[in-house]
C-alpha cells in the first residue's frame, strides 16, 4: 500500500487516515445504498462507530464513483462541496469519505490539506510536492500531470477573501473535497454541494447514548432526547456534552449544570472531542467575524427574537413605517428613549432613508453565507431561523446595540410592525408576532401605546399576557393623561375586553360599568362609543346570566345604531347578533333564528365567506337550528366552520377548539359515532395542551370518549 500524505497544522506530515479518524469523537455512520462494494468494505472498519449523515456520504459515494465502483471521470476534477456551520460535522464527513476511498482505491494518495487562509493552504501544498517529487516545485502542477489520480480534502474553507478556484489543480482527474462555512464555494460543485445541517433526533439520541456510555433504554433516551433538543443537535456541542457525560457521569443532571452555566459550557476546551481545536463558542464566532458591522448588528437583533421563526414580513412592514409607528396613538409625544431606538434602526435597515428589500437580502445572504441563519418559505412567505446556541452564543456578547437595549430595539421593531383592527384584517399576520412579542418584558416597553398594540395581538390569541400589558397601559394614561380622556377610556375598553375573553367576567363588568358611566356623561346617550360601551356592558350581563339587563341595552343599542348608522352597517350588524344571542337565551329560539338569518346573509355579502365575524355567526346559527331540532342543517355548516377556523386561526386557537365542541355535541346527537371518536381524539390533546389537563373544557372533551 502506498503510504497517504496527511498535512494539517495539527497532525504530523505523514500521519495515516487511519490515526486521524481516531482524533474524531463526533460519530458518523458508514453510507448505505446503492454502493454495494463500498458497504461492504466498510462494514468492518472504524467507520461503524459513527452515527448518521448516511444520506451525505451515499451521495458522495454516488458523485466519486462509478456504478462499477471504478472512479468517476471527467473532462475536470470531481469535486464535492460540504456546507454548514461549524462544528456541524463537515470535516468528520470528509474523513469518513476519505476511510472509504483510501479502502475501496489502495494505491491512490489522499491529501488533507488546511484551506483556513491562503497562507495555510500554500504551507501545506509546499509541504505535499516537497514530500512527494524532487521533479515539481509546484503541487498543483504535480497533480496536474504528474500523478494519475489522488483525492485532494481542502478542509476549513471559510475566509471569504481565499479565491478558492486558484487552488484546484487545471487537469481532466482527481477528485476534491471541501468543507466549508462559506456557502458561496457551492458555486464550485453546484451538483455536488451538501448543506451539513444538525443530526436528526434519533442520532443525537444515539450520540449521546453510545459517546457517553450510557445504556440505551427508554429512560436513558428521554434524558438525552432533551439534551439534543437544548443543544440544538450540534455534532460538536452533543459530542462535548457526551464527554462531560462520560466523565461525570451525570446523564440525568446534565441540563441543570448546563442552563446554570450555558456561557462557560460553550466557551470550554475541556472535554472537547479530540483533535478539534476550538470552543463551540470560538466556532460561531469565527463566523459571526466573517459579517459587516451592521449585519452583526442585525442578527444580534434577531438573537432577541423567537430564533425559531422570523418572518421577513415583520422586519419589511417595520422598516417601511421607518420604525415609528406606534400603535395606539396618544396626546403624549414619543420618549426620548423611542427617538433614539428609531434612529439606530433606521440606520441598520433603512441606510438610504427608506427600506430597500434589494439591501436586506444581501445582508441575510452574508448571514446565510455562514449558516448563522437558516432560511424556509412557508405559503410564499420568507422566514428566518437561528441555531439556539448560535443565539445563546450573540446574547452572551453583548446586551446592546450601538448604547441601546437590544431588547427595546426588539420592543420598537416589533411594535412598528403591528397593525390593528376590529375586523380581524390583520389576525394571520398578527400571528407570525405573537411568538416574538410573548418574549418581551415589561420593563422595556417605553411606549404605553405600544402596550396598548401588543395587548391587542395577544389578546386576539387569547393568551393572558395581553392583560399584563394593558394594565400597563391603562395605568400609565391614567396617570399623564387623566381617566376621562377618549385615549384612557379606549384603553379600559380594551382591558376589559381582554378581562372578558379571558373568562375574568366580574371584573370586565366592572371596568364596563364605569366607561358606560363616563362615555354618558361626556359624550351624551346617542354617542356611537357610548353606544359601543352600552354593547360590551350588554355583553357582561349576558355572561352572568343577567339576561333581562342585557336584553334591554341591546335593543336600545341596536334602534339606535340602526337609526344612525342604518340597517346594513356592520355595528349594526353586530348589534343585532348580540341581541339575538339574549333571545336565544330566554328561549325566544324562533326570534333569534330569525336575526341571525338574517346577519349571515348580510355578513356574507358585505365581509365574504370566509371573514371571521361571518363563520360566528354561522356557528351561532348553527347552535340555533339545533335547539329546533335541525341537526342535520347544523352539522353542515359546524364541519365548514370547523375547517375554516383551522385555515384562518390554526388547529389550537381557542375559537377552533370551541368550533371542535360544538361539532362533537352535533355528532353525539345525530349518534353519528365513528366521526365522534375521531374528532375527540384529535381535539383531545389539543384541549390538555391550551386548557390543561383538568380544566373543564378538557375534560368535557375528554367525556366524549367516554
Amino acid at each position: 500500500m502506498v503510504e497517504k500524505t496527511v498535512i494539517h497544522q495539527a497532525i504530523a506530515t505523514n500521519q495515516r487516515l487511519d490515526d486521524i479518524k481516531t482524533t474524531f469523537t463526533e460519530q458518523i455512520s458508514t453510507v448505505a445504498g446503492d454502493v454495494k462494494a463500498i458497504l461492504a468494505e466498510t462494514s468492518s472498519s472504524k467507520g461503524e462507530d459513527f452515527v448518521g449523515r448516511k444520506d451525505i456520504l451515499n451521495a458522495i459515494c454516488k458523485a466519486h464513483f462509478d456504478t462499477d465502483n471504478s472512479l468517476s471521470q471527467d473532462d475536470c476534477p470531481v469535486i464535492t462541496v460540504l456546507g454548514g456551520m461549524g462544528g456541524s460535522g463537515k470535516t468528520q464527513i470528509a474523513v469518513s469519505f476519505a476511510s472509504l476511498f483510501e479502502k475501496r482505491f489502495p494505491d491512490i494518495p489522499v491529501f488533507f490539506l488546511d484551506a483556513s487562509s491562503e497562507t495555510s493552504l500554500n504551507t501545506d501544498l509546499a509541504t505535499l510536492v516537497r514530500s512527494q517529487t524532487d521533479k515539481y516545485d509546484n503541487a498543483l502542477t504535480w497533480l496536474a500531470s504528474g500523478i494519475k489520480n489522488w483525492l485532494l480534502i481542502l478542509d476549513n474553507a471559510d475566509d471569504p477573501s481565499l479565491k478558492l478556484s486558484t487552488f484546484l489543480p487545471r487537469t481532466t482527474h482527481g477528485h476534491v473535497i471541501i468543507t466549508t462555512r462559506n456557502s458561496t464555494h457551492r458555486l464550485l460543485a453546484p451538483q455536488s454541494f451538501h448543506a451539513v445541517d444538525v443530526l436528526s433526533i434519533e442520532d443525537s439520541i444515539t450520540l449521546l447514548l453510545k459517546s457517553s456510555a450510557n445504556e440505551d433504554n427508554e429512560a436513558n433516551r428521554s434524558l438525552a432526547k432533551e439534551i439534543a433538543e437544548e443543544l440544538g443537535r450540534l455534532p460538536l456541542a452533543l459530542a462535548h456534552a457526551a464527554a462531560y457525560i462520560l466523565i461525570n457521569n451525570c446523564l440525568d443532571t446534565f441540563l441543570v449544570t448546563y442552563r446554570a452555566s450555558r456561557s462557560q459550557f460553550l466557551q470550554s476546551t475541556a472535554d472537547l472531542p479530540q483533535g478539534y481545536p476550538h470552543s463551540v463558542e470560538r466556532t460561531i464566532e469565527m463566523s459571526f467575524r466573517c459579517l459587516s458591522v451592521r449585519v452583526q448588528e442585525m442578527v444580534k437583533l434577531f438573537a432577541y427574537m423567537d430564533a425559531r421563526s422570523i418572518a421577513r414580513c415583520i422586519v419589511e412592514r417595520a422598516a417601511e413605517r421607518k420604525f415609528l409607528h406606534i400603535p395606539r396613538k396618544s396626546e403624549i409625544p414619543p420618549q426620548p428613549d423611542t427617538i433614539v431606538q428609531v434612529k439606530v434602526l433606521q440606520d441598520i435597515f433603512c441606510t438610504r432613508g427608506e427600506w430597500n428589500a434589494f439591501e436586506f437580502d444581501g445582508m441575510i445572504g452574508e448571514c446565510l453565507k455562514y449558516s448563522l441563519l437558516q432560511m424556509s418559505t412557508t405559503g410564499g412567505e420568507r422566514f428566518y431561523s437561528m441555531h439556539p446556541l448560535v443565539q445563546t452564543y450573540l446574547q452572551s456578547i453583548s446586551s446592546t446595540v450601538r448604547n441601546c437595549s437590544t431588547c427595546q430595539l426588539i420592543v420598537r421593531l416589533l411594535a412598528s410592525a403591528t397593525t390593528m383592527s376590529d375586523r380581524y384584517e390583520f389576525f394571520g399576520f398578527n400571528r407570525l408576532l405573537s411568538p416574538h412579542i410573548r418574549l418581551v418584558r415589561l420593563g422595556d416597553v417605553v411606549e404605553a401605546g405600544d402596550h396598548y398594540g401588543f395587548g391587542e395581538i395577544l389578546s386576539e390569541e387569547g393568551n393572558g399576557l395581553a392583560i399584563t400589558h394593558l394594565e400597563q397601559c391603562v395605568e400609565i394614561w391614567k396617570s399623564s393623561l387623566g381617566s376621562n380622556t377618549k385615549t384612557t377610556l379606549a384603553s379600559m375598553v380594551k382591558l376589559s375586553n381582554s378581562y372578558y375573553s379571558l373568562g375574568r367576567v366580574e371584573e370586565a363588568l366592572q371596568l364596563r360599568e364605569e366607561v358606560f358611566q363616563k362615555r354618558k356623561q361626556f359624550l351624551g346617550p346617542d354617542h356611537l362609543d357610548m353606544l359601543m360601551a352600552m354593547n360590551n356592558l350588554a355583553a357582561s350581563y349576558h355572561s352572568l346570566g343577567r339576561v333581562e339587563e342585557a336584553l334591554a341595552l341591546q335593543e336600545e343599542v341596536f334602534q339606535k345604531r340602526k337609526q344612525v348608522l342604518g340597517p346594513d352597517h356592520l355595528d349594526t350588524l353586530m348589534a343585532m347578533n348580540n341581541l339575538a344571542a339574549s333571545y336565544y337565551s330566554l328561549g325566544r329560539v324562533e326570534e333569534a333564528l330569525a336575526l341571525q338569518e338574517e346577519v349571515l346573509r348580510k355578513w356574507k355579502q358585505l365581509l365574504g365567506p370566509d371573514h371571521l365575524d361571518t363563520l360566528i355567526a354561522m356557528g351561532n346559527l348553527a347552535v340555533s337550528y339545533k335547539s329546533l331540532g335541525r341537526a342535520h342543517d347544523a352539522l353542515s355548516l359546524e364541519k365548514e366552520v370547523l375547517e375554516k377556523w383551522k385555515r384562518l386561526l390554526g388547529p389550537d386557537h381557542r375559537d377552533t377548539l370551541k368550533a371542535m365542541r360544538n361539532l362533537l355535541k352535533t355528532f353525539k346527537q345525530l349518534t353519528m359515532e365513528q366521526e365522534l371518536k375521531s374528532l375527540a381524539e384529535v381535539a383531545l390533546p389539543l384541549h390538555e395542551r391550551v386548557y390543561g389537563v383538568g380544566h373543564k373544557q378538557t375534560k368535557r372533551v375528554r367525556r366524549f370518549l367516554g
